[in-house]
């Protein structure tokens, strides 16, 4: 499978920007059940939060990164 170009994105950045998103608000849950108990809304809402943050960070490094996953660089 192909790399987005630098400054391009691709179906399958995005993809794997909502897989990032479920695995780290899953993992928050997972933590937060075993050090806390069961989460209220406020904690659900906040697991949310960091979920997005990660799918958003991920599909800005992605933006970032050229075809061969130099971060900050041109196509060479």
């Amino acid at each position: 499978m192909a790399q987005s170009k630098f400054l391009g994105l691709t179906v399958s950045d995005g993809v794997k920007g909502i897989i990032t998103a479920f695995l780290g608000a899953t993992a928050l849950t997972i933590y937060n059940i075993i050090t806390t108990g069961w989460p209220d809304a406020a904690q659900l809402l906040d697991t949310l939060r960091v979920g997005l943050a990660a799918a958003i960070g991920y599909i800005l490094k992605n933006l970032l990164s050229n075809s061969d996953g130099e971060f900050l660089k041109k196509e060479s």
